[in-house]
C-alpha cells in the first residue's frame, strides 16, 4: 500500500447544490499541472499526464490484457471540435474504490493498486453521500419508487455513464437530472455531443460542474459517438443513457450496484415505456440474453439503457449499421465467453420515436442484414419466428 494518503474534494457548484455523484472527487495530479485563466488543465499539459501509482502513461491509462482499448482521460482533438469541458478539464478525477473501512474520524478506500483515500467527515456528514448500502426490497409496476433497507456496502466501484446527444435541447436535461441525482457516490459521467447547433451546449454548460468529462465536435453518427464515450471511460462497469431516455429511480445505480454478482459480466433489467410522454406499461425482459432470442426478438431482448457491461467486455460499436449497430454490438458480445445477470426491476424509463424507431422498414431491413451476417443459417431455421416478431412490431408501431 502506498504511504501517500489522498483526501477526496467536495466539489461544490456556483450554486452551492451537492450531488452525491461528486463527493468522491480526488486531485491526484496537481504537482505536475498548469492550470489557465479559466481554471482548466493548460492544452499542452492535458496529453502529457504520466503517474505510476495510478498506472497512467501519456494521459491513457494502462489497463489489463483483457482489455480490448486503451482508456483516454482527454479525448484527441478531431475537426470541428466546438468545446470541451467537464470535472475533468478542471483536475478532477474519480476511481473504483474497495476495503471500505470506517472509523470515527473519516472513510478509508483502497483503489485495485492499494493506493489509500479518506473520505472526511465533511463529506460523509452530507445527507447526499449515500454510503449505505441497499437492496432492493419491493417493486410495482404502478410506481418506480422503491423501498430501500439497509445493508452494507464493502465496495465503491466506478460506474461509467455515457450519454449521446446531437441538438437535444427539448430533452437532455431530464436525462442529464437523472444521472447527477443518483444516490450512489461513485458515478463517473461522459457526454458527447455531435456539434449541437441549438441550445444543446448551453444545457450541458449548465450542469458542467456535476459532469465529469464532456466534448463536443462532429462525428461519423451515434454509434461513432458511444465509441468516444467509451474511449473516455474508467469505469469498472459502463451505461449508455442517451438524451430522451432516464433513470427509473435516483436508487437504481446503487440497487445495480448491491445486486451484481463479482463474476457477471453483464447486467441488465426491465424499461419503462413512455410514449408521447406517458408512462405507457413495464416491460420486463426475457432470462435468455442470447443469440437465439437475438434472432427472434431482436433488440427486444435488451434496451442498450439498461444494460451494464463490464468493462474489461465492452467493445467498440460497428459502424457498418447506423440504425440497427446495437443489435450487432449484442451479436459481437456474444462471441466472447459472458455471463449474464438479469435484474428483476427496471432500470430505465425509455422513449420512443427516436432514430432507429422513426423509420420501421428500413430499421426491420437492417436487422435482417445484422442477423443474417451474425449467424446465416441459424437465421434461415428461425426465419417463421423472426417474420411473426416483425408483424407483431408493426402492428404495435402502427397503434
Amino acid at each position: 500500500m502506498s504511504n501517500n494518503v489522498s483526501h477526496f474534494t467536495s466539489y461544490v457548484s456556483h450554486d452551492d447544490k451537492q450531488y452525491s455523484t461528486t463527493q468522491l472527487l480526488t486531485r491526484p495530479f496537481d504537482d505536475q499541472l498548469e492550470f489557465d485563466e479559466h481554471g482548466k488543465i493548460k492544452e499542452d499539459m492535458k496529453f502529457n499526464i504520466n503517474n505510476s501509482t495510478f498506472n497512467i502513461k501519456n494521459s491513457k491509462l494502462i489497463g489489463n490484457d483483457e482489455d480490448k482499448f486503451e482508456t483516454m482521460l482527454f479525448l484527441p482533438e478531431t475537426e470541428g471540435r466546438k468545446c470541451e469541458g467537464g470535472l475533468r478539464t478542471k483536475g478532477y478525477f474519480k476511481f473504483s474504490y474497495e476495503n471500505l473501512m470506517f472509523n470515527d474520524e473519516c472513510l478509508i478506500l483502497n483503489d485495485k493498486d492499494g493506493n489509500e483515500f479518506k473520505v472526511d467527515n465533511e463529506i460523509l456528514n452530507n445527507s447526499t453521500f449515500n454510503i449505505q448500502n441497499s437492496q432492493l426490497d419491493e417493486t410495482s409496476p404502478d410506481n418506480s419508487q422503491f423501498k430501500i433497507q439497509n445493508s452494507k456496502l464493502d465496495k465503491l466501484p466506478l460506474i461509467s455513464i455515457i450519454t449521446v446527444v446531437f441538438n437535444g435541447e427539448k430533452y437532455l436535461e431530464e436525462t442529464i437530472q437523472s444521472v447527477i441525482n443518483q444516490t450512489y457516490p461513485n458515478v463517473e459521467y461522459i457526454i458527447i455531443d455531435g456539434g449541437s447547433t441549438d441550445g444543446t451546449l448551453d444545457i450541458i454548460k449548465k450542469y458542467e460542474h456535476a459532469i465529469d468529462y464532456w466534448v463536443s465536435e462532429p462525428d461519423k453518427g451515434i454509434y461513432d459517438a458511444m465509441n468516444k464515450g467509451i474511449k473516455a471511460s474508467n469505469g469498472n462497469w459502463v451505461n449508455f443513457m442517451n438524451a430522451g431516455d432516464s433513470f427509473a429511480d435516483n436508487n437504481i445505480i446503487l440497487l445495480v450496484v448491491n445486486s451484481v454478482s463479482n463474476y457477471k459480466d453483464i447486467i441488465y433489467g426491465g424499461i419503462i415505456v413512455k410514449k408521447g410522454g406517458q408512462e405507457e406499461d413495464v416491460k420486463l425482459l426475457p432470462k435468455k440474453f442470447n443469440k437465439k432470442n437475438l434472432i427472434v426478438y431482436g433488440t427486444g431482448v435488451v434496451c442498450h439503457q439498461s444494460i451494464f457491461v463490464r468493462k474489461s467486455k465492452i467493445i467498440y460499436y460497428s459502424l457498418k449499421y447506423p440504425l440497427k449497430g446495437e443489435l450487432n454490438w449484442y451479436f459481437d458480445l456474444l462471441k466472447q465467453s459472458i455471463s449474464f445477470q438479469r435484474l428483476d426491476f427496471p432500470v430505465t424509463y425509455y422513449s420512443l420515436g427516436g432514430v432507429s424507431y422513426s423509420a420501421f422498414l428500413p430499421n426491420q431491413l437492417e436487422a435482417l442484414k445484422v442477423i443474417f451476417s451474425q449467424v446465416k443459417f441459424l437465421a434461415i431455421f428461425h426465419l417463421p419466428k423472426v417474420m411473426y416478431s416483425l408483424f407483431n412490431k408493426f402492428i404495435k408501431g402502427k397503434k
